[in-house]
């Protein structure tokens, strides 16, 4: 379960563990009822929740029967975990079928294509901004739900997540980047508008799984023109922000170190060599500008 907000939290950056001081605390926020807010300095990469669902929706199969079902799952649970679900938010007062409405509205999906959701007693309390400073996400081989920090946090800051990943200043860019016939055809073009996503997220201070997306898109349309020094480059840039937003143990993170080594093992590869070079051709001695431009076809 997630450090409670009565005890000393256990956090995890720089390799370093410390359990001096607990990172957060839940207390009510105007306008939003409960949230969790940092009582000290938190760096970006911090684990902040490492949290075991107080129950999931694996077994609610039948619409019809699912207030019932959700009782009898509810009675099953230590009395100490049927108070925590109970005192969730529901978004849906004085309406029927209040144990389904707490999960409706307070379940995250357990993984990015995931039908199952869980509730989690403190992780629940997390609210939305669509200038997160945290990243959630399903860690399957800990069986839990993570959260890391992705911004600096300063004692008091409210510590938020995304619930919609996304939004209209960037549906178009996301909807042409994922264009395969433009990525085809046009490469050039497709990997611009990746780096006018990337600058958009930079200049609005976006720091969770948004930009890692952006990076992995990047990596496959080099990939698919044989540019495998770019796409190597773009994959650790990727397998960075996969490990700041979801740790060293990251199924992604960990697949990433394949792809940089040798692109050509992801599927993306091939069907053009116009971009052709070897992972070897990275330029040396140049500066952090210069490498910047390169990686972007901007020199």
């Amino acid at each position: 379960m997630a450090p409670s907000k009565d005890s000393p939290a256990t956090a995890v950056a720089n390799g370093h563990t410390s359990e001096d001081t607990p990172l957060w605390t839940i207390k009510r926020i105007p306008g939003k009822g409960l949230g969790v807010v940092a009582t000290r300095a938190i760096a970006p990469g911090t684990l902040l929740f490492h949290e075991s669902p107080l129950l999931t929706t694996e077994t609610l199969t039948n619409p019809a029967t699912t207030e019932k079902d959700l009782a009898q799952l509810l009675r099953a649970l230590p009395k100490e975990s049927q108070r925590a679900y109970l005192s969730l938010h529901n978004n849906y007062p004085g309406q029927p079928s209040p144990l389904s409405n707490i999960i409706r509205s307070n379940a995250y999906p357990l993984g990015p294509s995931s039908s199952v959701g869980g509730v989690f007693k403190d992780i629940s309390r997390i609210n939305h901004s669509c200038l997160p400073t945290s990243q959630h996400s399903w860690n399957e081989s800990r069986k839990e739900f993570v959260v890391y920090a992705v911004r600096e946090l300063s004692p008091g800051d409210e510590i938020t997540t995304s619930y919609h990943v996304g939004g209209p200043s960037t549906a178009k860019l996301d909807q042409v980047i994922g264009d395969a016939e433009r990525v085809m055809k046009h490469p050039e073009k497709a990997l611009k508008d990746c780096r006018d996503l990337e600058i958009i997220y930079r200049e609005e201070g976006i720091q969770d799984q948004r930009v890692g997306r952006v990076y992995w898109d990047a990596f496959q349309i080099c990939n698919r023109h044989g540019d495998l020094a770019r796409a190597s480059e773009f994959a650790k840039k990727y397998r960075e922000r996969k490990i700041l937003g979801e740790g060293e143990d990251s199924k992604d993170a960990i697949e990433a170190l394949a792809f940089i080594k040798d692109p050509k093992k992801h599927e993306s590869c091939g069907g053009s060599q116009k971009w052709k070079s070897k992972v070897s051709d990275v330029p040396k001695g140049k500066n952090d500008d210069e490498i910047e431009k390169w990686l972007w076809r901007e020199d």
